[in-house]
């Protein structure tokens, strides 16, 4: 019976127990949820794009209409590195892995001009098959092809020349023999980091006098979210016990001509976890547990953009390179370097790193506090538990005003402080449990009113005035067993000479005139909200 009584309490606060095990736990539909919201904010206030020296030297569609399919030989690449230095650029990286010889150096080309991949066809011979005739002409080219530098040779001369070059690669889950190249220094204070970071078997990398003659060397891999959008990237990986800066990591550390990277995890014995902080020289990069940045992206800005082109027929003055960071990445459909963002679901990967620099530049970084999921869940707690307190004594019209106001002002906060302060707060989720766990206790309630209604209907139906049942069903306080004082009218009333009239009738004309004279003496007495003791 207590059990009862209480019901309206019991079931919303059990809904809310298990609403907060759910949100902190934070499972796929939750966490993706959440991230939508996180979207709209960009969506509707993206980063202003500030002209910044970060500028993407963009192999696109036109480019490579111009300059000839893909790859370009390397020598290409040795003629833009110079280039670009020569116009004062200060350190350039390359979103693109040279991990295979350039097929049209010198002593690779004559394979493909013989018509035989595994190399020239014997001179003596006199079978006629498709590009033995120009293997024989090749062999008088021979000595002198072997004479000409190999275009790797002139690509890494001109990185190593350049000084500020970064090159890239790729980690696999596939073991390899060769790890990539590193060119810093790691330190670490707190716990131990690695646990916590991406960790991969194996590596595509450059050509070792590629990655030898580079300043810096970084990891090209991005991990989506689940629903394969790029919100925010890892500035860190690991491959076995090694840990791996990104190529916008490195072109940090590069551009501030620093050795170093320090990782800042929580204590032990802290009630944190995971990395917090990555400081690349004299830059303080916050993070989350996961050593991940969130990117706060521009609208596509074409002024961010240079077409490689322009660079590779001198058409391009040093105006927009001098002194800049420069990326080298494609835009070209059919070379597969695309991502999905919040704003645009065909980004250039290289537009990712770039925004990335751009907000160290700015010290501008979206953050999600690490309060923030505190905040939220003392949000639904209080809340919740505030409208099913007053649901009874307020009624469900003012608790849906006040859950409705209070769910407008953190709405109106969370907004506040991601164009102030660039914090991610989520109050839509929050909000959607309290109205779960709102609608959950307004249903008990109503269910057990109505329940209680149906009893009071049920146990005077026969005895009073359909009056008077709505009044103690309005007001089931009114119903008591101590009684109370009141002034009240009895009225007895009879049929006159009823004996006589009964004894000269056939009885069927006697319960039909009885019927009709109670129908109608009955009904005066309910419309007046009375009571039938009895009929005898």
């Amino acid at each position: 019976m207590v059990l009862k009584r209480y019901l309206y309490l019991i079931v919303p606060i059990v809904m809310l127990a298990t609403v907060v095990a759910i949100r902190v736990q934070s499972p796929p539909f939750v966490e993706g949820l959440q991230l939508q919201i996180f979207d709209i904010y960009q969506r509707l206030k993206p980063r202003t794009y500030t002209p910044l020296p970060v500028k993407i030297i963009d192999i696109d569609d036109e480019s490579v209409k111009r300059i000839g399919q893909w790859p370009w030989p390397r020598t290409y690449f040795a003629e833009l590195i110079n280039d670009v230095f020569s116009k004062g650029a200060m350190v350039l990286g390359f979103d693109v892995v040279f991990s295979e010889p350039d097929r049209t150096s010198p002593a690779n080309v004559l394979p493909v001009w013989a018509g035989n991949s595994n190399g020239l066809a014997p001179a003596d011979s006199t079978t006629d098959l498709p590009g033995w005739a120009q293997a024989r002409e090749a062999f008088g080219l021979k000595d002198r092809l072997d004479e000409l530098p190999d275009h790797d040779v002139i690509f890494a001369d001109a990185i190593r020349q350049a000084a500020y070059v970064v090159t890239g690669y790729i980690l696999t889950q596939e073991e390899t023999e060769r790890p990539p190249t590193r060119k810093w220094d790691m330190e670490t204070s707190g716990d131990d980091p690695r646990p916590y970071l991406p960790n991969f078997r194996g590596a595509i990398v450059n050509l070792p006098e590629i990655d030898e003659a580079s300043a810096g060397n970084g990891v090209f891999n991005m991990a989506p979210d689940r629903d394969n959008i790029i919100r925010r990237v890892h500035l860190l990986f690991r491959q076995g016990d090694t840990i791996y800066p990104t190529l916008g990591a490195e072109m940090i550390r590069v551009f501030q001509g620093a050795s170093n990277y320090t990782i800042e995890t929580a204590e032990a014995d802290s009630d944190r976890e995971g990395l917090q902080m990555v400081t690349i020289g004299g830059v303080e990069i916050p993070t989350g547990p996961q050593g991940r940045v969130w990117i706060h992206f521009t609208k596509f800005e074409p002024d961010r953009y240079i077409p490689a082109w322009k660079l590779l027929d001198g058409s391009l003055d040093s105006t927009g390179i001098e002194g800049h960071v420069l990326f080298l990445g494609a835009s070209a459909a059919g070379l597969k370097d695309i991502r999905a963002t919040p704003l645009n679901p065909v980004t250039p990967g290289v537009e990712i790193y770039a925004n990335i620099v751009e907000q160290v530049l700015l010290g501008e970084f979206l953050q999600r506090p690490e309060w923030a999921e505190d905040l939220e869940l003392a949000y639904l707690v209080v809340l919740a538990l505030t409208l099913i307190l007053l649901l009874r004594k307020l009624g469900a019209m003012w608790c849906t005003l006040l859950g409705f106001g209070v769910g407008v002002i953190a709405l109106g906060y969370a907004w506040f402080a991601y164009v102030e302060h660039r914090w991610l707060l989520d109050p839509v989720v929050p909000s959607l449990a309290v109205l779960l766990i709102y609608l959950t206790s307004a249903l008990v309630d109503f269910a057990q009113a109505e329940r209680q209604r149906r009893q009071v209907r049920h146990a005077f139906n026969h005895y009073l005035a359909p009056a008077v049942i709505e009044q103690l069903v309005a007001d089931p306080k009114r119903l008591t067993l101590s009684g109370e004082k009141r002034e009240t009218t009895f009225l007895f009333t009879d049929i006159a000479g009823f004996t006589s009239l009964a004894e000269g009738m056939a009885p069927t004309t006697l319960v039909e005139v009885l019927n009709g004279y109670l129908d109608e003496t009955c009904n005066i007495v309910m419309r007046h909200g009375g009571t039938i003791d009895k009929i005898v």
